[in-house]
Formats: C-alpha cells, sequence, structure tokens
C-alpha cells in the first residue's frame, strides 16, 4: 500500500525527525535494512542515497509547506562533499520552482472543477473578463439517475457514494469524448455544455 510505502521511507523520516537531509552510503551497507527503497536501490547499481527536505515556513495552499528531493548516484564511492554542497544549493530554487508548479496544477483544478474545463482555462489564459458576455450557439444536456430517490432511500452510504463515482465517471467520460464541458453536478444530476 502507497501509505506503508510513504511510511517506511527515507521522506517520512525527514517529515517526522524535522531533519533537513538524509544519506546512505548504500556502497558501504547503510540503510539496506532500514528502508526498503535502499535495497531496491542497490540491485540498481545505486552507490549513494541523499534525500533533502526544504522547508517553506508556513504552509500555504493545499498544505504545501515543504518540497522533498532524493538524489542517487552509480560513481564508485558516492557522492564527493563537492557534489552534496552542489545539491544543497541547488534545492532552494528547484523547490520554488516545484511550488510554483504545483499552484498553478491547483489553480487549474479548481478553475476546471468550478467553472468547467474549457471555461476554466479561457480565465486562467486571460480570455475571458468578469462582466463580458459572450453568444455562443450550444446544446444543453441535463441528465439525473433513474430512481435515485428509491435507491438512496434503500441502501446505505457505502453502496450509494461508489454508485455515484461510477455514474459521474461513466457520463464525464462520454461527455468528454463529445467535446462537451461538464458545468455542473447536482446531487445525481449533471449539467453540461456541447458548443
Amino acid at each position: 500500500r502507497e501509505v506503508d510505502r510513504w511510511r517506511q521511507s527515507p521522506f517520512h523520516r525527514l517529515h517526522e525527525t524535522g531533519e533537513r537531509s538524509l544519506r546512505r552510503r548504500i556502497e558501504s551497507g547503510e540503510g539496506l535494512d532500514e528502508f526498503p527503497v535502499i535495497p531496491e536501490l542497490k540491485a540498481d547499481g545505486v552507490s549513494d542515497y541523499f534525500c533533502l527536505r526544504h522547508r517553506f515556513g508556513n504552509p500555504s495552499l493545499g498544505d504545501i509547506d515543504a518540497v522533498y528531493s532524493s538524489w542517487t548516484t552509480r560513481i564508485p564511492r558516492g557522492f564527493t562533499d563537492d557534489h552534496i554542497a552542489a545539491l544543497e544549493a541547488l534545492i532552494p530554487t528547484l523547490a520554488v520552482a516545484v511550488k510554483a508548479a504545483s499552484y498553478g496544477q491547483i489553480a487549474r483544478n479548481l478553475a476546471e472543477t468550478y467553472l468547467g474545463r474549457d471555461i476554466g482555462r479561457r480565465v486562467l489564459a486571460g480570455e475571458i473578463d468578469r462582466g463580458k458576455a459572450e453568444r455562443i450557439e450550444a446544446v444543453v444536456w441535463f441528465s439525473d439517475l433513474a430512481s435515485y430517490t428509491r435507491i438512496t432511500d434503500t441502501n446505505p452510504p457505502d453502496v450509494i457514494i461508489p454508485l455515484l463515482n461510477d455514474y459521474a465517471e461513466a457520463v464525464v467520460d462520454a461527455i468528454h469524448s463529445m467535446k462537451g464541458e461538464v458545468l455542473k453536478f447536482i446531487g445525481d444530476g449533471v449539467l453540461a455544455l456541447f458548443r
């Protein structure tokens, strides 16, 4: 399971201890019994493993408070002190780039979720201004699940939620395959637009 893999990872160790970095010289046997990933790396010919956590301070949008990175080498005897110093100097710039890209993806997800796929992209691209109207020719779609009230009255939530997820996935895939755009979910209903 992914949760177990995370808890047994060097990144989790840094998260739990608050330490900034962790290094294991795999070639000399360090970490083989400590983290499951280390024997995998050794089998792949890795001689040295180095990971860093670069903190941003207070968590912000999406609770992004740090960027974790790991670095490996197959060079005999592993990283030199100069290699480690270069990686430590590189990480702050890399971390800012990763954070910016993450925020961009969060913004895209939010815009597409609340405005629709096409409109969300157009808003983020600056193509749509607030208060500006645009005339379009379109077909509006509304559908809902037949007998939904009866289904919810006769089944527990652990049956209903997977049913709604499967239904939404099927409907959304069908709408997207025809170049439509989902505007809104209304309980078991779906409102979509086809230009």
